[in-house]
């Protein structure tokens, strides 16, 4: 087994273990610091190679809420692996729970292409941007959340992450109004989850995540 190999299976290991917010935060840094000293995971990590997707993708988001003021300290959270009809579970010491749907918008096939001029390059492709792009970004993103709205989630809450800093911030523009107009837009559909969530990521969220995380219902 390689060095690279060794590491990924001890850092992703526990991936699925309920941890407290305080836990929460060890694991994230411990996988991050661990990133940030290897080359070969950052290339695997770019491209969402193996657990590296469940991570970004759903433990990311989830770390983020355990460290927002919606989570209370003693709760313990963790991500579910497989087909379970959701993606996470919040548990407090009183018994109740939150049931978790983690989404986002993804273009798989450009976020591929950007991953690969990354790991080649070590700059990724910009998007040609202009209120056309952001109103058709917007659009795509209610396109998803009204397929969802179409679906029984009763006793789910929906966790979503919302991504503009290809947008916004890599040319130091702001995306208030943005999000601002999303969520107007989002509170008009009908949805059958419990609570709604928005994750705002514009590059650095995790170092400032309750200004960047919304309860919309």
């Amino acid at each position: 087994m390689s060095d690279e190999c060794q590491i990924i299976e001890e850092l992703f290991n526990e991936l699925e273990v309920p941890r407290t917010p305080k836990e929460m935060h060890d694991y994230f840094y411990q996988v991050f610091d661990a990133v940030q000293n290897n080359e070969s995971l950052q290339k695997d990590a770019l491209l969402k190679k193996g657990l590296w997707k469940k991570f970004l993708e759903e433990f990311y988001p989830l770390y983020c809420f355990s460290q927002s003021r919606f989570c209370k300290k003693d709760s313990k959270l963790n991500i579910i692996l497989g087909n379970q009809g959701y993606d996470a579970i919040l548990k407090n010491s009183d018994a109740s729970k939150k049931i978790f749907e983690i989404t986002s918008f993804i273009n798989g096939e450009k976020d591929h292409k950007n991953a690969l001029k990354m790991n080649k390059d070590g700059i990724s492709f910009i998007n040609t941007l202009s209120e056309a792009v952001h109103d058709n970004y917007k659009k795509k993103i209610i396109q998803n959340l009204n397929k969802k709205s179409l679906k029984d989630y009763n006793d789910i809450n929906l966790l979503l992450v919302i991504d503009t800093s290809l947008y916004f911030e890599v040319i130091d523009r702001d995306s208030s109004d943005f999000i601002n107009e999303l969520i107007d837009e989002i509170k008009k559909i009908k949805f059958s989850f419990r609570e709604i969530f928005l994750l705002h990521e514009v590059g650095n969220t995790k170092y400032n995540i309750d200004k960047h995380i919304f309860k919309i219902k």
